[in-house]
C-alpha cells in the first residue's frame, strides 16, 4: 500500500540519491496510490523551467501549506502570483539592486561588531574573553533576517530580537515540513502539542509583521526612496488608518507577501553561509586564498558592487557550496497537460521531482562531482556544462527573485568575517546534511571566533 513512502520519509536525501544513480532519465517512485517521477537529466530540468513552465505548477504538495502561509509568492500560482511577482520584481534589479551594496556593507560592519561584542563578553564559550562560541546556524539566521528587514522594509531589528524571530520562523518551517511529508496532516484546531507550538510561533511572527507594517505606515525607518515594503503597502491599498488590531483581507495579503520574502531571504542565505564555512574549514588551502582576497579587496571604503565583483574566489566558494549543499535541494511540479520527457510520456496531474542535490553531483556535468572544487565556477568551466545542471535557485518564472541579492550578500559577509576572525568549527569533518524542505546540518554547528591581529 505505501510503496516506497517509508524509505522516502525516513531518509529522503539518501533515497533520492540512490534513485539518481540509475542510468534512466526518468525514474518512477511509487508512494501509496501515486507515482512520482524523478527527472535525472539536465535537459529535462530545462524543459520544466524554460519554455514549458506554464504547464508545470507547484501542485498539491504546496497546496498543503498555502493556508498556513496565507498565500504569498512561495506557494501561489495564477493571476495572484503574477500580481505579487510584478510588484516585487523591480526591486531586484537596476537602481534598486545597486542600492543593496552599501546597505549590505552597513549590515556587514554591524555583524562584525556583534561578534566582537561576544568576544569582549566571552559570551557562551569556554574560552573566556577574546574567544567567542556561537551556534552558526542560529547566528547566520538572525543576521540574514536583520539584513532582509533593513534592505526590503527600511527598518531595523535588534540582534537579540532577531535571534528569537529567526527561531520562530525556523519552527514554522519545520512544522510545514512535517505537513508536507505527512500522509494525513492533522487539522490545526486539534490541541496537539505540535499544533499549539506552531500556532504560538505563528501568532508571534505575525505580530512582528504587523509592527513592521504599522511602523512604515507611520513614516518610520530609512528615507531612501521607494522600498519593497512601500510598494507592497501601496499595491494592497493599506494606509495609516488601517490598524493591526482589526485586520482585513488587505493586511492578511500583505503579511503573506512579507512572510514569503523573509522565508526566501533568511534560511537560504543562512544555510549557504554555514555550508560555505564548513567546507572552507575542511579545505584550509582554499580558506587561505579567500582570506588573502578579502584582505586585498575589502577596506574602509563604503561598499559598492565593484568591491563585491572583485571577490572572485569568494563567489566561486559560495556557488560551490550551493552545488554540494543546495538549500533548496529538491523541487516538485505538477503537470497541467501531458508532456513528453524523452521516451517517457506523462499525463496531466502527474508530479515530477527535480532534485538539485542529484543533478549537482552528476559526473556527466561535473569534473569533481563530490569534491569541494570552487573552480567548477570559473568562466571557462561554467561554459562547458548545460545551464540547468545547476539550479540552486530553481528556474524559469518561479526562479528565486533574491538570487542576485544572495550573490551580493553571501560572498561579502563570508569575506568580511574571514578578514576579521580566525574560526574553528567543532567536528567540521563529521558534519553531514539532513534533508527536509532545506538541506541542514545533522547537528548544531559550534564555531569559535578569535579576532585576527
Amino acid at each position: 500500500m505505501l510503496g516506497e513512502y517509508r524509505a522516502l520519509t525516513q531518509n529522503p536525501l539518501l533515497f533520492l540519491e540512490q534513485k539518481g544513480q540509475s542510468k534512466a532519465d526518468v525514474i518512477p517512485i511509487r508512494i501509496g496510490l501515486e507515482t512520482l517521477y524523478l527527472l535525472n537529466n539536465a535537459d529535462h530540468v530545462k524543459s520544466v523551467f524554460v519554455g514549458n513552465d506554464p504547464n508545470f505548477v507547484k501542485g498539491r504538495y504546496y497546496r498543503r501549506i498555502t493556508p498556513l502561509l496565507g498565500g504569498g509568492l512561495f506557494t501561489l500560482e495564477g493571476e495572484e502570483w503574477r500580481r505579487q511577482r510584478h510588484i516585487a520584481q523591480p526591486f531586484f534589479g537596476g537602481e534598486h539592486f545597486r542600492a543593496f551594496a552599501p546597505m549590505i556593507g552597513q549590515s556587514g560592519q554591524q555583524t562584525i561588531q556583534i561578534i566582537k561584542t561576544h568576544l569582549a563578553d566571552g559570551a557562551g564559550g569556554p574560552g573566556g574573553e577574546g574567544r567567542s562560541d556561537l551556534d552558526l546556524l542560529n547566528f547566520f539566521s538572525a543576521i540574514a533576517l536583520m539584513i532582509a528587514v533593513h534592505v526590503f522594509f527600511g527598518l531595523k531589528v535588534r540582534f537579540d530580537d532577531s535571534v528569537q524571530l529567526a527561531q520562530d520562523l525556523s519552527d514554522i518551517l519545520r512544522f510545514l515540513e512535517d505537513r508536507l511529508w505527512s500522509p494525513i496532516p492533522l487539522p490545526l484546531w486539534l490541541p496537539t502539542k505540535d499544533n499549539q507550538h506552531f500556532n504560538e510561533r505563528n501568532r508571534h511572527f505575525h505580530r512582528f509583521l504587523d509592527q513592521q507594517i504599522d511602523q512604515r505606515l507611520a513614516g518610520e525607518g530609512d528615507d531612501q526612496g521607494a522600498l519593497l515594503l512601500d510598494a507592497i503597502l501601496a499595491a494592497n491599498g493599506l494606509t495609516a488608518t488601517d490598524r493591526a488590531e482589526n485586520p482585513d483581507a488587505r493586511r492578511k495579503t500583505t503579511r503573506a507577501q512579507l512572510l514569503s520574502i523573509l522565508i526566501a531571504a533568511f534560511e537560504t542565505s543562512a544555510l549557504s553561509m554555514l555550508w560555505s564555512l564548513i567546507l572552507l574549514k575542511q579545505n584550509p588551502e582554499i580558506e587561505a586564498q579567500m582570506r588573502a582576497e578579502a584582505d586585498a579587496v575589502l577596506n574602509d571604503e563604503k561598499l559598492n558592487t565593484a568591491h563585491i565583483n572583485q571577490l572572485e574566489i569568494a563567489k566561486r566558494v559560495y556557488q560551490e557550496s550551493m552545488r554540494l549543499y543546495p538549500p533548496g535541494w529538491c523541487f516538485s511540479r505538477e503537470l497541467e497537460k501531458p508532456h513528453e520527457f524523452g521516451n517517457t510520456q506523462l499525463s496531466a496531474g502527474k508530479t515530477v521531482i527535480l532534485c538539485a542535490y542529484n543533478i549537482h553531483r552528476n559526473p556527466l556535468y561535473w569534473e569533481h562531482p563530490t569534491r569541494f572544487y570552487p573552480d567548477h565556477f570559473t568562466s571557462e568551466n561554467s561554459a562547458k556544462r548545460p545551464r540547468h545542471a545547476y539550479f540552486p535557485f530553481a528556474g524559469g518564472r518561479h526562479a528565486c527573485l533574491g538570487a542576485r541579492f544572495a550573490m551580493l550578500e553571501g560572498p561579502y559577509l563570508l569575506s568580511l568575517i574571514l578578514k576579521n576572525f580566525e574560526i574553528d568549527i567543532e567536528e567540521a569533518e563529521e558534519i553531514k546534511p539532513i534533508a527536509a524542505t532545506t538541506l541542514r546540518p545533522d547537528r548544531p554547528v559550534r564555531a569559535h571566533f578569535v579576532l585576527r591581529p
